[in-house]
């Protein structure tokens, strides 16, 4: 009776204490699975006490802050070149390293997520979790437990023989194992100077299995190999470090160098040995990473960052590391998203449009390419001048407007001249307007009148436009049938305007749809999104709506968080402005002002790449399994956005064209810092 009272006290208590809180059952779950044997029911009571505090009493935040800490990220890891710690070990006889996180590290977060990529080999629900428990059952029988005992306790588990569960573990580790860069340039370096080299290691992989991962990831000259289930001694006290000496020489000098504390540095000086502490990289980077990010494709791009930002052989600027940690998954998952998108909606020909399509076409073209595709040069002022009998009131409020709030005040000449409406210039007595009078708000609205009362002939004065964007399209498109417009974001204007344009105007035998990174709210996208005519990957009022409200919902951030997403993207070419048509019948472009930004954006996008390229041969190799979802994609700019200050000094110089169509090569542009700050 006591018994069934006090498991149902412990049930109640579970109940309240963890299960009740999402974020109090996910930490305590998660240190359930990394602890130590024989930890004590106090340490357990312990935790849940400093989790409720956390997040129950404090409501601590679940993710740490950028703010908090050192930005940019990179300037976090203070490591000597590989140059110098090879010159600095070279005075020892024996250099003795780590191999997991040290020598070769995996390109998923934690060692469990290869359990869970093996679990998608398996018709075996729960395996990951089945494979950590034989693995502490076993260790209950002996310290330094093998990978045939653990396999034959989960033989009793799961029916898997163990011949075949260990040779799929061991094919799972040679796909996401990969040398060091920083330590294979230190490891090559000493081989040079001919010095004697061994490796040691708490692991369950045998001897012979752990040389052969160390040769595929070019290691293949070490003097030995020492592995504590060989030898049934671990590193922790130094038994396994006395042992590789014994057989290496006692009277040679010796230094190891690794990234556990306990094991590697406490246990090494035990020995008597020198220590060179390498930080583990995912333990340096856990804090940058949202910790809701829980899926396989979110543990491979945490894996990859780590190792850029942390292992010590990256020298690489705030931009670039924009780009590669904020940036590149964004980008990888949205051309994964239109990969799908093509397939079910049978799309085939995707149109990048400039300026911010550029990028994201390269990566298609490059990584995946299964649909044709091009690049267009488009923008919001074009897609105006091509619908302009139905879009004039939106150009005027987007491109003519606004420049009622200039300082100094421009002319209507130059207004007219600026935003190709020289058309109208015969029109304006007759709304008592004169060239000279300065652009205020009373002449916009009697310009917007003499709009009004001329649709057709403001129309018709965009007809050469027209003809040459046809001559272009119908060029580029040729017997493609069903086309998608990409862009970034937010209303689609771009994507409607083609699809008018093509489907309308020119009478194209074909269908036009549209994507976006992501959407805003408002009535005119709703409509699009609900007839199908567009679809996003980030957010919209239909999916991850609560992404929107968070980029959408301050208005002082929206340009901002904006900002953020485009200035990623955008081309190192001047804004498009209109198609014409030379004296030869040719069509050409005609461009604004040339771009500001140039060094940053490659930068930026050199960092966008470099991720793509990593993440891309994992992606393949795990077909399906690594699909990146909008909201993942999403998080790491959220959190950067957090960081606002940082942000500003790091990108507060780069410069942006304040109005859409400028021919004014002498506007002046507005820095990151001036329009996010409104200084």
């Amino acid at each position: 009776m006591k018994r069934t009272n006090f498991i149902q006290i412990k049930k109640a208590i579970y109940k309240y204490a963890i299960d009740a809180h999402p974020i109090v059952s996910q930490e305590y779950r998660r240190y359930l699975e990394n602890l130590a044997l024989g930890q004590h029911v106090y340490g357990k009571v312990k935790k849940i006490a400093n989790l409720n505090w956390n997040y129950r009493i404090c409501k601590k935040p679940f993710d740490e802050s950028l703010r908090q800490l050192q930005m940019p990220e990179m300037a976090c890891t203070k490591l000597p070149s590989p140059k110098q710690l090879a010159q600095a070990l070279s005075k020892y006889d024996v250099i003795s390293f780590d191999i997991f996180d040290t020598l070769i590290f995996r390109a998923v977060e934690k060692p469990k997520d290869v359990f869970r990529l093996l679990e998608g080999t398996y018709q075996c629900m729960g395996f990951a979790k089945k494979r950590i428990q034989a693995e502490q059952e076993a260790r209950k029988e002996k310290a330094e437990v093998t990978i045939y005992d653990i396999y034959r306790k989960l033989a009793i588990e799961t029916g898997i023989l163990p011949q075949e569960g260990i040779r799929r573990e061991i094919c799972m580790e040679h796909k996401v194992c990969y040398a060091n860069p920083y330590m294979y340039t230190v490891y090559q370096l000493l081989l040079k100077k001919g010095k004697k080299l061994i490796a040691v290691s708490d692991m369950y992989l045998p001897g012979k299995q752990i040389e052969e991962l160390l040769k595929k990831c070019g290691y293949r000259e070490f003097f030995q190999i020492f592995v504590s289930c060989d030898y049934g001694k671990g590193k922790g006290d130094g038994s396994l470090q006395k042992i590789a000496q014994a057989q290496t020489g006692m009277q040679l000098s010796y230094i190891h160098i690794g990234d556990h504390v306990y094991a590697d540095i406490q246990g090494s000086k035990k020995a008597g040995w020198e220590t060179f502490h390498y930080q583990n990289i995912q333990s340096q980077g856990a804090a940058y990473r949202r910790k809701e990010m829980t899926s396989l494709a979110a543990s491979f791009y945490k894996g990859l960052v780590n190792r850029k930002m942390h292992c010590g052989m990256s020298r690489i600027n705030a931009c670039y590391e924009y780009g590669y940690v904020y940036g590149g998954l964004l980008a990888y998952g949205y051309c994964q998203y239109l990969e799908q998108l093509a397939h079910t909606k049978q799309i085939d020909q995707f149109l990048f449009t400039a300026r911010d399509g550029y990028l994201l076409h390269r990566i298609y073209k490059k990584m995946f390419g299964n649909v044709d595709c091009a690049y267009v040069p488009f923008s919001r002022f074009a897609a105006y001048q091509l619908t302009m009998e139905s879009s004039w009131r939106e150009f005027l409020a987007c491109c003519v407007r606004p420049r009622t709030c200039e300082n100094p005040q421009k002319t209507v000449s130059q207004v007219m001249q600026i935003c190709d409406i020289e058309w109208m210039r015969e029109y304006l007595p007759a709304y008592g307007i004169s060239e000279q009078m300065k652009f205020d708000e009373t002449v916009y609205l009697k310009i917007e009148r003499l709009f009004a009362e001329h649709t057709a002939q403001a129309a018709e004065q965009y007809r050469e436009t027209k003809e040459a964007a046809e001559i272009y399209f119908r060029k580029i498109i040729g017997e493609h049938k069903k086309i998608c417009v990409v862009d970034v974001g937010w209303q689609g204007t771009s994507i409607i305007a083609c699809k008018h344009f093509l489907e309308e105007t020119c009478h194209m035998d074909l269908t036009v749809c549209g994507a976006l990174m992501a959407a805003n709210e408002n009535e005119a996208s709703e409509i699009n999104l609900d007839t199908d005519k567009v679809h996003t990957y980030l957010f919209s009022v239909q999916k991850n709506k609560d992404l929107l409200q968070k980029h959408f919902g301050k208005e002082q951030e929206r340009d901002y968080r904006n900002l953020l997403v485009e200035i990623m993207f955008t081309q190192d070419q001047p804004t498009f402005l209109k198609f014409l048509r030379n004296s030869a019948g040719e069509v050409e472009c005609l461009y604004g002002p040339d771009e500001e930004n140039s060094r940053m954006i490659h930068s930026i996008q050199a960092g966008i790449i470099d991720f793509c390229k990593d993440y891309a041969p994992y992606a393949k190799a795990f077909q399906g399994w690594l699909t990146v979802s909008g909201r993942e994609a999403y998080l790491p700019l959220d959190a950067l956005a957090e960081a606002k200050e940082y942000c500003i000094k790091f990108l507060g110089g780069y410069r942006i064209n304040k109005y859409a169509g400028m021919y004014d090569q002498n506007m002046k542009s507005r820095t990151f810092k001036q329009i996010v700050t409104g200084r």
